[in-house]
């Protein structure tokens, strides 16, 4: 019998980016046949509306106010080098 299930593993980095990998495994009779790796990035600015229930309660946790005002600064100072 084939069964397939997927775990996720999260990584916080220190400006509070999300880093996600999605692993799908795929076994038959209770052994691994195989797996496939899936990973992505979830920046403070970004949306999490289509994001699983965990990264949303990661994300509601980690994204405080001060790190969303230090991700705005850091973006805001990348860009003024970038025109420089």
């Amino acid at each position: 019998m084939l069964t397939e299930r997927t775990e996720q593993r999260l990584e916080i980095l220190p400006d509070g980016v999300i880093q996600v990998q999605n692993i799908n495994i795929i076994e038959r009779d209770g052994k691994e046949v195989t797996r496939t790796y899936h990973r992505h990035v979830v920046d403070v600015e970004d949306s999490v509306v289509s994001e699983s229930d965990r990264i949303k309660a990661v994300a509601d946790v980690v994204w405080t106010a001060d790190v969303k005002v230090a991700r705005a600064l850091k973006r805001v100072n990348s860009n003024d080098n970038i025109e420089n």
